[in-house]
């Protein structure tokens, strides 16, 4: 199937999956964004997308309250928690077995939406974070490539990504980085700060050897990322702060104020995904008989901080889980 000969709608039409079907829309696919009002509304004039990627201009994008259309290709891209509920909307959409294409952060994504959809699905991995800097307006703030498995290859030119024949190693890669969002988000600084400052940079490494002793002994192998390979990631994040600069140039490449998206969510009042980042080395540690106190701890941490409704702005010596005494 040629791109332009697809059909495509996109269900959550938040950050990502607006970037997603733009990116596609410029590209000459038919595609649809399936919203509330809010959506309609953000979207009525147009979209402009800009940043560190390729930016691109649209001048009219169709929004759908519901649809009954045939579509080759439904992308999900909802937080985890959103999953059943977005895809019970989907209604007539959904017999028509579209091929689901999984944007959501994670291990296990894709799976979930298959068993709960009953359609193909297919995940893939985003790395960067998307804002809206106003209605119409969306603004890449991060940098790194969309990576997505071979059979969606015929994407791989609209979104610039590169095709991989073990995506489920790329995702989990992909988690060890995003256990950086629960430090970020507790803190509150902007990412670069956060990550220019060796304290935080040791409870991430931290929060990353539990999870790669989880991935041990799972039998799951993490993809590099960052041109890094997985086990060095934690001795690099210990370095002093301007030895860590000179190496760490990629995951560096962002704007000065981007902070994660469990952030975004914290500050905005929302259930974030911590129980399927952080969480998830939780479970599978203690499936496993292993110890992971210091993921246990962030867990705890953003569950309060919802609790609350608002970022804490803890410092890194509050993101450590207190020793027992000897």
């Amino acid at each position: 199937m040629r791109t332009e000969q697809s059909r495509v709608l996109v269900a959550g039409a938040g950050c990502i999956g607006t970037w997603l079907g733009a990116k596609l829309q410029a590209k000459g696919v038919v595609v649809h964004y399936l919203g509330r009002q809010a959506t309609q509304e953000r979207l009525a004039n147009g979209l402009k997308i800009s940043g560190l990627g390729e930016a691109i201009s649209l001048e009219t994008l169709e929004v759908v309250t519901h649809s009954e259309r045939v579509y080759d290709w439904v992308i999900l891209a909802c937080k985890r928690q959103d999953t059943q509920a977005l895809i019970s909307r989907l209604g007539l959409v959904l017999t028509r077995k579209p091929t689901l294409i999984v944007a959501q952060n994670g291990l296990g994504a894709a799976q979930r939406a298959a068993d709960v959809s009953g359609c193909s699905a297919l995940p893939i991995m985003v790395p960067f974070n998307v804002h809206w800097l106003a209605p119409g307006h969306l603004h890449q703030a991060t940098g790194g490539r969309v990576v997505v498995p071979r059979e969606l290859g015929v994407f791989a030119s609209a979104w610039d990504a590169d095709t991989t024949t073990d995506i489920d190693s790329v995702l989990a890669g992909k988690l060890l980085l995003n256990l950086n969002n629960a430090i970020n988000g507790l803190c509150g600084l902007p990412l670069a700060q956060e990550l220019s400052q060796q304290p935080f940079r040791q409870v991430l490494a931290a929060a990353q050897q539990e999870a790669l002793k989880v991935f041990k002994a799972k039998g799951i192998k993490p993809a590099k990322m960052l041109g890094t390979p997985p086990a060095l990631l934690p001795y690099i994040l210990r370095l002093p702060d301007k030895a860590f600069s000179r190496l760490a140039k990629g995951m560096l490449a962002m704007d000065v104020e981007a902070r994660s998206s469990l952030y975004d969510d914290l500050a905005a009042g929302k259930e974030t995904e911590i129980a399927y980042l952080n969480g998830w080395v939780v479970r599978e540690a203690d499936a496993l008989g292993l110890a992971a106190p210091v993921n246990r701890h962030l867990l705890q941490l953003v569950q309060d901080a919802e609790q609350k409704g608002a970022v804490p702005g803890l410092d890194a010596g509050q993101l450590l889980p207190l020793k027992k005494p000897a």
